[in-house]
C-alpha cells in the first residue's frame, strides 16, 4: 500500500501542477506570440549644434524601436505610423527568431496606422482577431510588444476605460481609445492588446506621461476599417472594382455586407447586388 501512495504522488503530481500553471493568460499569449513582430528601425539626425556646422558635421543614427501584429500570412504587417515614420531602415523580429528588411507599403498619419511588409521565406502565422465592440469595463487584457528593445515582452492588466479621446500633441489626436492598465512602454506602440482568447482586440498607441499604467490601445474594429482601406486594392494596385462594401463584425456576427455597387463596374458585371 505504501508503494503504491509513494507510486501515484510521484506520476500524477506534477501533471496536476502543470495543468494549475498553464492558465487562461498563459494559452493566450501562446496563441499570439507566433504573430507579434518586434520592429527596430534606424533614421538619421543632425545634432543640434551640428545645424551651425556648416556642413561640417556628420548625421547620426537614431535607433527607434516598436512593435507589429502579423494580419496577411504573405508578410503584411500592422503597426504604428510614428513607429516608422521618416526612417530609413525598419528590420522586423519574428518571435521564430527569423529576421527580416521591411518595407513601407501605405500609411494613415491621421489614424497613426501604417502597413509594412517582409519578404518572408514562408508563411507567417496571423494573429488572431476579436473584435472591440463587446469589450467589459474590467475585462483582463494582456499587452505584447518591444518595451525598450526587451523583445516579446508580456503585461497584464484589465479594461480601465472605453472611448476616451486622448491629445497626444498639438499635431496628434485619437478618438475613442481603450484606456488599459496593462504596462505599456516605449517600443509597445503597434503592438496588440489582447483578450484572454489570446485574440487582438486593441492597437497599443500611447501612454499618459508622469502617471502610473493608465496605456492606450486603437480599438481592432476601428483599426480594422483602416487596414482594409490601406489594404484594398485601389490603393494596393490602383484598380478599381465599384463594390461598396460595409464590415459588420461583434462578438455574434462575422459578416461583408454589399452595401452598394458602381454602375457599369466590375463588380456590377459580375452580378453583386
Amino acid at each position: 500500500l505504501g508503494f503504491c501512495c509513494t507510486l501515484w504522488l510521484t506520476t500524477l503530481g506534477p501533471a496536476h501542477a502543470d495543468n494549475l500553471r498553464e492558465t487562461a493568460l498563459v494559452k493566450a499569449v501562446k496563441r499570439a506570440a507566433p504573430s507579434v513582430v518586434n520592429i527596430n528601425t534606424e533614421k538619421s539626425a543632425l545634432d543640434r549644434d551640428q545645424v551651425f556646422a556648416a556642413g561640417n558635421g556628420k548625421p547620426r543614427k537614431v535607433n527607434g524601436m516598436g512593435t507589429g501584429v502579423v494580419i496577411d500570412e504573405r508578410g503584411y504587417i500592422l503597426t504604428n505610423y510614428h513607429v516608422i515614420a521618416e526612417v530609413e531602415t525598419i528590420r522586423a523580429s519574428l518571435d521564430d527568431g527569423g529576421s527580416y528588411t521591411a518595407t513601407v507599403i501605405s500609411s494613415d498619419r491621421e489614424h497613426d496606422l501604417a502597413i509594412i511588409k517582409v519578404d518572408a521565406t514562408k508563411p507567417l502565422p496571423v494573429m488572431p482577431a476579436g473584435t472591440s465592440s463587446d469589450l467589459m469595463l474590467g475585462e483582463p487584457v494582456i499587452a505584447v510588444g518591444n518595451a525598450f528593445g526587451y523583445q516579446s515582452t508580456v503585461t497584464s492588466g484589465i479594461v480601465s476605460a472605453l472611448s476616451r479621446d486622448v491629445e497626444a500633441n498639438g499635431t496628434q489626436t485619437y478618438r475613442n481609445l481603450i484606456q488599459t492598465d496593462a504596462s505599456i512602454n516605449p517600443g509597445n506602440s503597434g503592438g496588440p492588446l489582447l483578450n484572454m482568447n489570446g485574440e487582438v482586440v486593441g492597437i497599443n498607441v500611447a501612454i499618459r506621461a508622469g502617471a502610473m499604467r493608465i496605456g492606450f490601445a486603437i480599438p481592432i474594429d476601428d483599426a480594422r476599417k483602416v487596414v482594409a482601406r490601406l489594404m484594398s486594392i485601389e490603393q494596393m494596385n490602383h484598380t478599381f472594382h465599384g463594390l461598396d462594401g460595409k464590415d459588420v463584425k461583434s462578438a455574434e456576427k462575422r459578416e461583408l455586407h454589399v452595401a452598394g455597387v458602381s454602375p457599369e463596374s466590375p463588380a456590377a458585371k459580375a452580378g453583386l447586388q
